[in-house]
């Protein structure tokens, strides 16, 4: 069984090795042990957008 340990943590700098971000430095915010995933600040944000709705 392979030891799924992430070995950096919350603040380092970190460069993205793979994705549509590959290349990019930054550091990192949140992470998700159990997926084995971080999120790294000003890369792989996604933007969703919705209708406005109204207002009563």
């Amino acid at each position: 069984m392979a030891n799924n340990k992430i070995s950096f943590k919350k603040g380092d700098k970190v460069l993205v090795i793979i994705g549509e971000d590959k290349g990019k430095k930054g550091k990192i915010v949140h992470i998700f042990p159990k997926k084995m995933e971080a999120i790294v600040e000003g890369v792989n944000f996604l933007k969703k957008h919705s209708k406005p709705t109204q207002k009563a």
